[in-house]
């Protein structure tokens, strides 16, 4: 797929040549803000003609009472696994512009990616039996997969503070993400491990004060542990740091990210808005965006409520966090 980024630099390397490394295939991202439907998404989006016959392997499923959804990695996925710390544009921040001057950078990591890793190989290898894939952040994948593949679209789910649905948005972060139960404590404290492993911090010292903070096994918890060790071992730094990473996750800067347009074949909807009221005109325009059979009326409405329902009822405030979170740092000080 020759895209309009294939104006910014052409070296004679790898990255260019397309026809090379083509996968014959049509892909489907979507782009959204963990914990607000995007993975639930992929999977309602991978019930239709003709994208259910190459999507046989993503097992969607709820996986918590939160309404929580999981699906597998796509081959995209798995490769943004292994290395999106090398092909993502940090460099410049965190604030996507859609400038010329931020993807000649993004263009400039993928490259050298390549010239260290035969990632091409490993996505054809990979290629097959799915082809939706989610991210949290397509402005630093659009960049690398459009040359490789037949066709590359994607879809963000866009909220903002004006609109009407942001309770239900901020709600949804809060329930699927910072109250996420762990299955099991040995889940609990491998994830621990896993954040602690390149940290200059008294592992066991931390082990001990989740294991004070309790049950149930939550997000929330791991994270305040993590940062009250980050943060000299001190309760104040912990509830500091805490909430601006909550303030962070919604900030204006974070959400205009999803606002800017992509330099790909882009679709932006409110996904909550569309399932809240129903919209069959708005579904219909996403299902012709990515060449699908549409459901009729009455069977778009069942699946809409199937899953957003879960979510209208037992909103949780941003307040309501605030105070679960300050309880959480009454605890901890009897550590």
């Amino acid at each position: 797929m020759k895209s309009v980024l294939t104006e910014f630099k052409d070296d004679g390397s790898e990255f260019w040549q397309a026809e090379k490394y083509f996968i014959n295939e049509d892909h489907i991202m979507v782009s959204y803000t963990p914990g607000t439907g995007g993975e639930w998404f992929c999977g309602f989006l991978a019930q239709h003609d003709p994208l259910v016959k190459s999507n046989t392997n993503m097992q969607a499923k709820r996986v918590n009472a939160n309404n929580r959804w999981r699906i597998k990695a796509s081959c995209i996925g798995e490769m943004a696994n292994r290395y999106r710390d090398d092909y993502y544009n940090t460099k410049q921040g965190f604030n996507y512009d859609g400038s010329i001057e931020w993807y000649k950078e993004a263009v400039k990591n993928a490259i050298e990616l390549g010239y260290r890793v035969n990632y091409r190989r490993d996505l054809q290898r990979l290629a097959g039996r799915q082809t939706i894939t989610r991210s949290h952040e397509a402005w630093n994948e659009c960049h690398i997969w459009p040359q490789q593949l037949r066709s590359f679209k994607v879809i963000t789910c866009v909220n903002t503070k004006d609109k009407d649905t942001w309770p239900q948005f901020t709600s949804n972060i809060i329930k699927k993400i910072w109250l996420h139960v762990y299955d099991s404590i040995d889940d609990y404290k491998d994830e621990l491990k896993r954040k602690l492993k390149n940290k200059n911090v008294d592992k066991k010292r931390v082990v001990n004060f989740l294991t004070h903070l309790g049950e149930p096994y939550t997000w929330y918890k791991l994270q305040y542990a993590v940062l009250w060790a980050v943060q000299d071992y001190s309760v104040d730094g912990a509830d500091m740091a805490i909430k601006h990473k909550w303030l962070s996750e919604i900030s204006d800067e974070r959400i205009a990210n999803y606002t800017v347009p992509l330099p790909v074949d882009e679709y932006k909807i409110d996904l909550l808005a569309m399932l809240r009221d129903h919209n069959y005109d708005e579904y219909k325009k996403v299902c012709d965006f990515v060449s699908c059979t549409s459901f009729n009326k009455s069977d778009f409405v069942r699946l809409a409520d199937e899953y957003f329902l879960y979510d209208k009822k037992d909103q949780v405030s941003e307040q309501s966090l605030m105070d679960i979170l300050g309880a959480l740092s009454t605890h901890a000080r009897n550590f």
